[in-house]
């Protein structure tokens, strides 16, 4: 009878925390934010892993964060997203979406996606590099070519019969025009394509930011980490050239930045875009 009574008040315990639980995340959803890794699982991965296995997992989920650091460092801003994506879903397995411990994971994978989309959108970055040498070449062959081309235009039109030759040679320049506009529209489709993809990886990493913010408000009072999050979304909405927001954010870290740093700090001077 007394294991029967116990079990009775431990189970609506159980659907209480689960309740709370639940709104948490439907609240976080409702702010704007949603998660980004499969949590399908994550109770029966809670239940059934081991305590070594479970601390093995978290050692793991930091060497990815090491590594995701060096990549990132070195400019491999891919290759950090993986890193910090996957260590971001080992900590949200054991620890929940909205938990303190996630914070730092959402925020690397943020920035990352940050990064990711202002490199790829550098036009810098997709210039190719040609051998001066050889251009210089290239544009004296099509000299040549075009003076070439004009000789022998002017000759036809001389020749019996070069009118014909003459209309011929119209019509094959307008069809290789109208093959140079499909290649540019070929062109063009594929920059609206990448341009596409950068939004989308800004985006996400807002999304990410932003439950960063909600964590460290929610958890937090005012500390350097929430100051960084706070920068790094202005950051965000200024590449999404929604100024009015950038500003906010970044007042909102400076507010929070005069708190806890010297007026003569160099925290304060970093903030500034």
């Amino acid at each position: 009878m007394a294991e029967e009574a116990a079990i009775s008040v431990t189970s609506p315990t159980a659907e209480q925390n689960q309740n709370s639980v639940n709104a948490t995340i439907e609240s976080g959803v409702q702010g704007g934010t949603e998660s980004t890794c499969n949590n399908n699982n994550t109770a029966e991965s809670s239940v059934v892993t081991s305590d070594g296995n479970r601390e093995k997992s978290l050692e793991y989920a930091d060497e990815l964060t090491v590594k995701g650091s060096k990549a990132s460092k070195d400019g491999d801003y891919a290759e950090a997203v993986e890193c910090y994506s996957r260590a971001l879903e080992i900590r949200v397995a054991h620890f929940g979406e909205l938990a303190p411990e996630c914070i730092n994971a959402y925020y690397k994978y943020g920035c990352a996606l940050l990064y990711k989309a202002q490199d790829e959108a550098d036009p810098l970055v997709s210039l190719p590099k040609k051998d001066s040498g050889s251009q210089q070449d290239s544009n004296r062959d099509g000299s040549v070519k075009s003076v070439v081309s004009c000789e022998s235009s002017i000759s036809s039109t001389a020749e019996p019969g070069g009118s014909s030759n003459g209309k011929e040679k119209v019509e094959d320049d307008a069809a290789e025009e109208n093959e140079d506009e499909g290649d540019e529209e070929e062109s063009d489709d594929e920059d609206l394509a990448e341009g596409d993809e950068d939004e989308t990886d800004l985006d996400l990493a807002w999304k990410l930011l932003d439950v960063a913010r909600a964590i460290a408000e929610k958890h937090a009072g005012d500390t350097m980490e929430k100051v960084d999050v706070l920068s790094a979304l202005a950051e965000v909405a200024l590449e999404r050239e929604d100024v009015e927001t950038s500003l906010s954010d970044y007042l909102k870290a400076l507010s929070i930045l005069e708190h806890l740093v010297e007026p003569d700090s160099r925290h304060i001077a970093e903030l500034y875009p």
